[in-house]
């Protein structure tokens, strides 16, 4: 279920007390073997807080809740909770993830080590006044 008011204040976009949400429980989540994000785990070793990364490699929800505001200068405000667990980690037992994010879209964009020249990218840097 998605609920949220979206407006435009001259022009650019508004979000306020958005919220998503999973109506069926259920699902996994799982990357890639051999992706960017496989090799940066194997690469951290027992630097990865709490190895959520390696509990994400197969996790299977019960429910996934996201609430967040975007704000007319790009500010994103973004508070996650996910419900399940991984049968291949700890013996399966429950992990909630809790992820609070706050940034700025725009300028996180801007940034050359996450700019993708993909068509889609660049549209949506065109309608958010990207350059």
């Amino acid at each position: 279920m998605v609920l949220f008011q979206l407006r435009l204040e001259n022009g650019s976009i508004v979000i306020r007390n958005a919220t998503l949400q999973t109506q069926k429980s259920g699902g996994v989540l799982r990357y890639i073997q051999g992706s960017a994000i496989d090799k940066k785990v194997k690469e951290a070793g027992a630097y990865n807080p709490l190895n959520i990364v390696e509990v994400l490699g197969n996790y299977h929800y019960n429910s996934i809740a996201l609430a967040f505001d975007y704000a007319k200068n790009g500010d994103l405000s973004l508070k996650t909770r996910i419900e399940g667990k991984n049968p291949d980690f700890q013996h399966g037992r429950p992990i909630n993830v809790n992820i609070k994010l706050n940034d700025n879209i725009p300028k996180l964009l801007r940034s050359k080590e996450l700019i993708d020249s993909s068509p889609i990218v660049a549209q949506i840097k065109q309608q958010l006044g990207v350059q």
